[in-house]
């Protein structure tokens, strides 16, 4: 029997990593049962440590190389591996769009590369000249990754604005969460708040890049105390933001809960959610966690941050004075609080489901298979063979 033709997957780190990647593993797992019976599906981990249980049930080869590295000698050992491997195609994640070790890959047969790109961050849009010259890099053969997914429309939109990206090379992968069934934990009892306080709650990465310290000192300026602020999450700039509660006069009314496992738990005895983030994310898994919870959602109105929030489920804001009133609105009308967190359950059920974006990714690889392999050859001898 003829050997199959290699399908490479590229993690990045350390093969225990967990933290994000448990999105890109579901979507390492989708692609090897949709394309194992026509590719040797393979994975490669700069280092490996443990095998997540979700990549060790499929049909997926895992190998130990760094396929990021660009200095000349990585780039040497990877053209090795993939002339050994006989792989056709390659799936990088938050890699370059193009690269000169791309025309490496292609002389040693790879004839697909795609990069999915969740990275966060505001972007230039390029003027001539420079747009000029980046308009015609990326139009040079075989230098350019063949397809770029994007996890948002507005990610999308970048690769074509800022990239200067051919449109049709741009695809949109949405993100997607797993459905749960939570066990609720009490954070009243939990961290001993107050049960006459409407709790209300930020999931995310204690970085000043989040704008934790803006909720906090929307939160300074309302009079009425009768809420407690739980904040989810480790990072950088903790202290600092410990630190910043404290000089507000917050400490009572404040919670630096750290990193939990249990977020999905702790969710459903929340009021709302608040997300004040200063820059562009990718797309926010953490949003759709508040969301799926049942919690409508204050956000900023960067683009990609409030890309999934409507007026049914959430309220954007532009300027503190717009987050005061919509916090206030909020800690003051159940009613408009319930409803909007019953549309915002079936938002996600309906739109942002993990099964969805599994399939969005199958549809796109296939769809940009297909047209390879009738660009490379009108004979039957295609990819698959």
């Amino acid at each position: 029997m003829e050997k199959k033709n290699g399908l490479l997957m590229v993690a990045n780190w350390d093969s225990n990593v967990g933290y994000a990647w448990w999105l890109m593993e579901g979507f390492w797992a989708t692609i090897a049962k949709e394309f194992n019976e026509v590719f040797t599906c393979r994975i490669a981990y700069p280092s490996i440590s443990v095998i997540p249980d979700t990549i060790a049930a499929v049909p997926i080869t895992v190998d130990h190389i760094d396929m990021v590295k660009c200095d000349v000698r990585s780039v040497i050992a990877q053209c090795g591996y993939l002339t050994k491997h006989r792989i056709k195609v390659i799936y990088f994640t938050d890699q370059a769009s193009r690269h000169w070790r791309y025309l490496a890959f292609r002389l040693c047969g790879v004839r697909t590369i795609i990069v999915h790109d969740h990275t966060p961050g505001v972007r230039t849009t390029p003027v001539a000249p420079k747009r000029w010259v980046k308009w015609l890099l990326q139009r040079i053969p075989f230098y350019t990754a063949d397809a770029l997914f994007a996890v948002s429309e507005y990610i999308r939109h970048r690769h074509i604005e800022v990239l200067c990206a051919p449109a049709k090379r741009c695809h949109v992968v949405q993100n997607g969460i797993p459905e749960v069934s939570p066990k609720p934990i009490d954070p009243y009892a939990e961290f001993n708040i107050p049960r006459n306080h409407k709790i209300i709650v930020t999931v995310g990465r204690l970085s000043k890049y989040k704008g934790i310290q803006d909720a906090l000192s929307y939160l300074a300026k309302i009079s009425d105390k009768n809420w407690h602020y739980l904040v989810i999450g480790d990072g950088p700039d903790s202290q600092e933001l410990r630190n910043l509660a404290q000089s507000l006069g917050l400490d009572a009314n404040v919670t630096f809960a750290g990193k939990r496992k249990d977020v999905k738990d702790l969710l459903p005895h929340c009021c709302f959610g608040i997300h004040p983030s200063h820059g562009e994310v990718g797309f926010s898994l953490a949003i759709l966690e508040l969301l799926q919870a049942g919690l409508p959602v204050i956000v900023s109105t960067n683009p990609s941050v409030c890309g999934a929030i409507t007026r049914e489920v959430g309220i954007k804001y532009s300027t503190p004075e717009d987050a005061q009133t919509a916090i206030h609105l909020l800690l003051n009308e159940p009613g408009k609080v319930e409803s909007m967190g019953i549309a915002a359950k079936l938002m996600v059920r309906s739109k942002y489901s993990l099964e969805n974006t599994h399939r969005q990714l199958i549809n796109a690889f296939g769809n940009l298979l297909t047209r390879q392999i009738s660009s490379n050859s009108r004979r039957k001898h295609n990819i698959f063979k």
